[in-house]
């Protein structure tokens, strides 16, 4: 058993290094009412080391608002710091609005002392039956909160029913135990929208994960979204920088990724949907209209400010001409990112789901040379169309091409090898290949005999192909490109 002298000691370490909110006799009640409108939105950021851009920033900003999280000496928010179980407890009675009294009599658990900072806050979570101690009769408050811990906590504080249905990856890893009773809490109410699909009960939370947890509820407190089921499936596109997740029965329609339009259509009976970018020079989010509409309320896209448009009178841009239509306008780098549905002016639970799972991802940079992305030149006179090749090769006319391209990749490869050979696999027979000069070397000779390749002259410089051979296996020919002095190729264009 510890001495209270220890027990002193552990809580001014804990009350000097965790965020504490002051208090005299009875603590101030926070000034938003529970039932006021979330923001999703802040022109001043209270955290100097937050972007309020972000998920985490909005959350911890409306967090501070509410005066249930407040920050440090130096101005930061510090939202990688772990919480602690007593810091888990103040944070959630606070979000309810609680009124907290130092209370008088002895503490239920040994290593609590209720003249601590974080004491009234224990022990008026354990009187409301929101936290339970361990059999030793210990409460732990320095250990970090787990995620299991703190769903169940906030379940307990906003009297959140149990047995809500869900769908975690994760659930066979712990079979039957007993925080699964409040796993559909955290996906219903997406408390942990960066992790949607494995709960990771064990998890130390941080502060942003708490804030952001806290915030999600309270945003989402009279509108679960539901469950992602298994018959959903996950679209990304590296290109357009954007992930979803979208139920099976919906087809991708069309994307396209040019200098006119980059989009992503997506169809089915039930839903039409569009991800499209445009990119606005020197423009703000607040500045962006639509259908020549104001914005009609502020969410969030992918963990960003979002800006919601509700047009009833159609707009002829999309899979939904004519009809009304929900679009969620957010920027992400140089682009704004449009996901717009079709049909109806109110989104449905389902339309609802995919905006919750919206992600925007790292856009893939094609910095593969310029000769493996170029496109084919016309041949004059002859017809057809020469791709570029890697100088190394040049000299080798035909091949030079497929070399080029097996260099660059499968998909170049077949690209080049469909136009310039007519969808062929193979190399014709009766083409040629001209040595630099006579090669005695063993290895050489054996590759091309192999291939099917048989000396035509008397110096062995000249080759012809016996035999139609796979591309693919022509293409150990490059490892030899500077003894090769040139070629032709039959049926080729």
């Amino acid at each position: 058993m510890r001495t209270i002298r220890s027990l002193i000691i552990l809580s001014l370490f804990i009350g000097l290094i965790f965020d504490l909110t002051p208090w005299t006799q009875a603590l101030t009640i926070p000034p938003a009412g529970f039932e006021d409108d979330v923001r999703v939105n802040f022109d001043e950021n209270p955290f100097a080391d937050n972007n309020i851009s972000t998920l985490e920033g909005i959350a911890a900003a409306e967090l501070y608002r509410r005066a249930v999280i407040g920050g440090f000496p130096d101005g930061e928010f510090k939202g990688n710091r772990l919480v602690n179980r007593a810091e888990a407890a103040k944070f959630l009675l606070l979000s309810r609005k609680d009124s907290v009294f130092l209370a008088p009599g002895d503490s239920p658990f040994w290593d609590v002392i209720a003249s601590e900072w974080y004491g009234p806050f224990v022990l008026k979570a354990a009187s409301l039956g929101i936290i339970k101690g361990h059999p030793d009769g210990s409460f732990r408050p320095a250990d970090p909160v787990l995620l299991a811990e703190f769903i169940k906590m906030l379940s307990l504080s906003f009297d959140l029913p149990t047995g809500l249905a869900y769908h975690y990856g994760d659930e066979s890893r712990y079979p039957g135990a007993w925080f699964w009773d409040y796993a559909g809490v955290a996906q219903q109410y997406q408390l942990f929208p960066n992790s949607p699909n494995q709960l990771n009960p064990e998890k130390k939370l941080t502060r942003n994960e708490v804030a952001v947890a806290i915030y999600q509820y309270l945003k989402n407190r009279g509108n679960p979204i539901g469950v992602i089921s298994d018959n959903w499936i996950t679209f990304g596109n590296a290109d357009l920088g954007f992930e979803l997740r979208m139920p099976s029965y919906v087809s991708l329609d069309q994307v396209m990724n040019d200098q006119y339009n980059r989009l992503a259509i997506f169809t089915s009976e039930k839903e039409r949907f569009e991800v499209r970018l445009k990119e606005f020079k020197d423009t703000s989010l607040n500045q962006i209209f639509y259908n020549d509409q104001p914005f009609s309320s502020r969410a969030l896209l992918g963990g960003k400010e979002a800006l919601v448009f509700v047009s009833a009178t159609g707009y002829c841009d999309g899979p939904g001409c004519g009809s009304p239509s929900v679009a969620y306008v957010a920027k992400n780098g140089d682009d704004f990112y449009y996901l717009v549905f079709y049909g109806d002016a109110e989104l449905s639970d389902t339309e609802r789901l995919i905006v919750e799972s919206f992600k925007f991802t790292e856009i893939a940079v094609d910095d593969r040379p310029w000769y493996c992305t170029d496109e084919p030149a016309p041949l004059s006179g002859a017809g057809g169309v020469e791709y570029p090749s890697n100088p190394k090769y040049s000299h080798i006319a035909h091949l030079a091409q497929l070399f080029t391209a097996y260099d660059c990749g499968e998909g170049r490869f077949y690209e080049v090898a469909d136009t310039v050979l007519g969808n062929q696999k193979t190399y014709e027979l009766g083409s040629n290949l001209w040595l630099d000069s006579p090669h005695n070397e063993e290895y050489i000779i054996s590759l091309l005999q192999e291939l099917g390749y048989s000396c035509s002259n008397s110096g062995c410089t000249s080759w012809r192909l016996d035999t139609s051979v796979d591309l693919e296996k022509l293409m150990k020919l490059r490892l030899y490109y500077e003894f090769i002095k040139s070629n032709d190729c039959i049926n080729c264009g």
